[in-house]
């Protein structure tokens, strides 16, 4: 049963990895580039990827400085 535990963990830590890498690809402005060979960690990616998207954005919006008045 701890073996068992073990993998579940395992599996749920490759899971975050997949989608961290996502979300760091967008932030960093990278090109998508999801695993190919398992669609559960692709799909984990594309929504890292889609967040990372929008605080992308959203820093952009907000980086920019305030016109001179």
């Amino acid at each position: 049963m701890v073996a068992n535990n073990t993998r579940n963990i395992s599996e749920q830590v490759a899971q975050e990895d997949w989608f961290s890498q996502g979300k760091i690809d967008a932030l960093m402005g990278y090109s998508k580039q999801p695993p190919e060979t398992d669609p559960e960690e692709a799909s984990l990616y594309d929504l890292g990827y889609g967040e990372g998207c929008i605080q992308h954005s959203f820093e952009q919006v907000n980086g920019e400085d305030e016109p001179n008045q």
